[in-house]
């Protein structure tokens, strides 16, 4: 990400401006970073919940019709009724761990501060100069807020990464600011 410098005894209006501006933008990077990894997460879980729902079903069943099956071939019918159960229980198992590892239930209230933070930046920056509060003293009170943010997260994913650097390659548009795509999202 971008490390931006804050330069306290600059007192040019322009630069404040321009590094609030560029912090409010971090600050949503950050907040598509962090969705982008939830939903990556949750998408993942699913997908595995999915075939542990059609192999327990089938074990379910083929459990019940067990009487019904030739003698002859009931030892190889309970061989795999209990490797389907144990397949299910590794999926099981790869679907909690990969909750765990990621922390999924907690990625999506880490990205809120982010979006909270840049929309503030955004909302100070559309006030009219004379209606704002001290530019120099706002920069500092986000830039503190910004660094305890990054200190109480956790990281983020490569998958995530990538598909900022797509978000931010030049496209049709010629957006020079993202910070409009990525506020509009959920």
């Amino acid at each position: 990400m971008n490390n931006i410098e804050l330069n306290i005894s600059n007192e040019n209006e322009n630069d404040k401006e321009i590094y609030l501006k560029n912090l409010g933008n971090e600050a949503l990077e950050y907040y598509f970073l962090y969705m982008t990894d939830y939903k990556y997460n949750t998408r993942l879980v699913t997908y595995t919940i999915i075939p542990i729902i059609i192999i327990s079903t089938f074990t379910g069943t083929a459990t019940i019709f067990q009487p019904y099956i030739n003698p002859d071939n009931h030892s190889i019918y309970l061989i795999i009724i209990g490797c389907c159960n144990i397949i299910a229980g590794l999926l099981t198992l790869l679907k909690e761990y990969s909750r765990i590892v990621h922390m999924e239930q907690n990625i999506s209230y880490v990205a809120y501060p982010y979006k909270q933070l840049g929309r503030e930046i955004q909302l100070h920056l559309c006030l009219k100069k004379n209606q704002r509060d001290d530019d120099k003293e706002f920069a500092v009170k986000c830039k503190e807020r910004m660094d305890r943010m990054h200190e109480s997260t956790p990281g983020v994913s490569e998958y995530a990464y990538k598909k900022l650097k797509e978000l931010k390659k030049p496209s049709n548009n010629n957006k020079q600011d993202i910070s409009e795509e990525i506020s509009s999202q959920p």
